[in-house]
């Protein structure tokens, strides 16, 4: 009873559960996740992405589709290649660099994974762009779904158990570093 019949209320106890460890799976799942963000998953997880450079291109880059012509989610539908060409890029103010470093670097995260089981092209830097390929992630839900599980288990073939591959993926974190491209 959390009447004390003295005019005040208390607050029933409540037994404090330290909260449970995650397991070395559950581990890698979620950094699979991370490395899986179209935005942020080649940057450290220390990166700040909110107010970056990062953030302001690929928002710039969300509105060349629009500017360009297209419909981000119809081309997404579709599943083929980015079909933005340099100079759409640049007629949205969009640094033809920035499309190329953003396509480097991003494939030591998930993203070349994805892109791989879609059957587009790897060596596209435009595939590589945030905002298409968080629209093809959310057209094709499925085909994110098999690509993180083939991930998953291609790690723990390549490294031989959860823990191998645990260590393995805390060694390569940060291996695309950041190169903000505002100044």
């Amino acid at each position: 009873n959390c009447y004390s019949g003295q005019g005040s209320y208390q607050a029933p106890k409540r037994r404090y559960e330290p909260p449970k460890p995650l397991s070395v799976e559950d581990l890698i799942s979620r950094e699979i996740n991370r490395r899986f963000d179209p935005f942020k998953g080649g940057l450290p997880q220390s990166f700040d992405y909110a107010g970056s450079g990062y953030a302001t291109y690929d928002n710039l880059a969300l509105f060349a589709y629009e500017d360009a012509g297209y419909d981000l989610m119809q081309l997404a539908v579709r599943g083929f290649n980015n079909p933005m060409t340099d100079d759409d890029w640049l007629n949205a103010d969009v640094p033809i660099d920035y499309i190329y470093t953003r396509g480097i670097w991003s494939k030591s995260s998930g993203t070349q994974f994805f892109l791989s089981s879609m059957g587009l092209d790897i060596n596209s830097p435009s595939n590589y762009e945030p905002n298409y390929v968080n629209a093809l992630m959310a057209t094709h839900p499925q085909q994110l779904f098999e690509a993180k599980q083939e991930f998953y288990k291609l790690l723990i073939f390549e490294h031989g158990s959860p823990e191998a591959a645990w260590d393995f993926l805390q060694m390569t974190i940060d291996v695309a570093g950041p190169l903000d491209p505002v100044d």
